[in-house]
């Protein structure tokens, strides 16, 4: 009883943490909300950084966008046998939206899928998640940045905070 006592608050202190979101965008706040919270309910740590921002992107590009992403990061931690973890920031610098979201690998990502094409069975529909990520970036003349760290794999999204179409 101890042990499982021990291991229970061990387990509530590594947790970073869940809080509550709130960007000031209504939109991003419900996504990144619900996706931390199926975070939470998975078993994977987040560390959670976000500050307030305005932006002109339309609400439809932007739930696309995080929800892709998010749903990208916690399908790999599900084959991540330890250790599973997401860092989610946005913040607005300057004139962008910056979005990081990193999470963990099992093994190189980048190595083994160069062209992170989709590794489900059925891949007639599946696959499309990066690609609007990235269709979505180049609506609005943003930048992204994929690339793995310290066992972490990075998608780091910048956006103008105005609507350039």
């Amino acid at each position: 009883k101890a042990n499982d006592y021990i291991e229970n608050i061990l387990k509530s202190k590594l947790i970073f943490g869940y809080n509550q979101i709130n960007t000031g965008n209504r939109v991003v706040d419900i996504i990144s909300n619900i996706k931390l919270m199926q975070c939470q309910n998975e078993n994977i740590l987040t560390n959670v950084q976000a500050g307030k921002f305005e932006t002109t992107i339309e609400a439809v590009d932007l739930c696309s966008l995080l929800g892709n992403v998010f749903d990208n990061a916690i399908e790999a931690c599900r084959n991540v046998k330890s250790d599973k973890v997401i860092y989610f920031n946005i913040a607005q610098k300057k004139e962008y939206i910056n979005i990081v979201i990193k999470n963990s690998i099992c093994k190189s990502v980048l190595q083994n899928n160069s062209d992170l094409n989709t590794t489900k069975l059925q891949k007639d529909i599946h696959g499309y998640g990066l690609k609007s990520v990235r269709d979505i970036v180049h609506k609005h003349n943003g930048m992204m940045d994929l690339y793995e760290e310290n066992d972490l794999f990075v998608a780091d999204i910048w956006l103008p905070c105005q609507n350039i179409e």
